[in-house]
């Protein structure tokens, strides 16, 4: 990567094959969606699709702004897209955004921070957190991450499911996790820190059911 930000120029040498990224380099990308959540995706003049992420928040930030729509999709969501419109996928990584920003800024004021506590409310030993959705075969439950104010990725965690609905709003998929279990989903998810039943932004909630990456 370069120096500074980090951003590349958004050209065909700057361009890398899906195939090449690891499944482990790719749960931790910040991909652009458009306000549906649809994955978004471009066209190269040679009739490549490409998709553009980030590999982190700043970054994707710096390029489309705090407003861009994006979501961390499974290595598996991903793989169904791509398998869907092969021969040939790119993705523009750390890459600027030709046309900028796009979105308006989110307005802090309407923003609840997300906070690192230590501490778990005591309840009947289960907690629920925000889930990936979850298609028929599939084997796991992989956590949807939040990022706070810095861009951290943080685990959220509500002591009911009533909470976390009314927090995350009603296209939310959730999870059910033993509540001694958080600092090892936290850790295994790739999160920096946790916060416990945060209200999350109108932004950052889903405005749909989320069910097909490749739609």
């Amino acid at each position: 990567m370069a120096e500074g930000d980090g951003l590349r120029p958004f050209d065909r040498t700057t361009l890398v094959l899906f195939e090449d990224l690891s499944g482990r380099a790719v749960e931790e990308l910040y991909v652009l969606t458009g306000a549906d959540g649809a994955l978004e995706l471009r066209q190269t003049p040679q009739g490549e699709i490409v998709f553009v992420a980030f590999t982190s928040f700043t970054r994707l930030a710096t390029s489309c702004g705090a407003g861009q729509p994006h979501a961390r999709p499974s290595f598996a969501e991903l793989e169904r897209v791509v398998e869907a419109i092969r021969p040939t996928v790119l993705v523009g990584l750390d890459v600027w955004l030709p046309e900028g920003h796009r979105y308006p800024e989110p307005d802090p004021r309407a923003q609840e921070p997300l906070e690192r506590i230590e501490e778990v409310p005591a309840g009947d030993g289960r907690v629920w957190i925000p889930s990936r959705p979850v298609r028929k075969g599939d084997r796991t439950v992989m956590a949807e991450l939040h990022p706070d104010e810095s861009g951290k990725p943080l685990l959220c965690v509500y002591t009911s499911l009533d909470a976390l609905r009314q927090s995350c709003g009603p296209y939310q998929a959730a999870a059910a996790i033993e509540a001694d279990s958080i600092e090892q989903v936290a850790d295994e998810s790739g999160a920096r820190g946790v916060a416990i039943n945060p209200v999350l932004a109108e932004e950052a909630r889903h405005t749909g059911v989320v069910q097909d990456w490749s739609r």
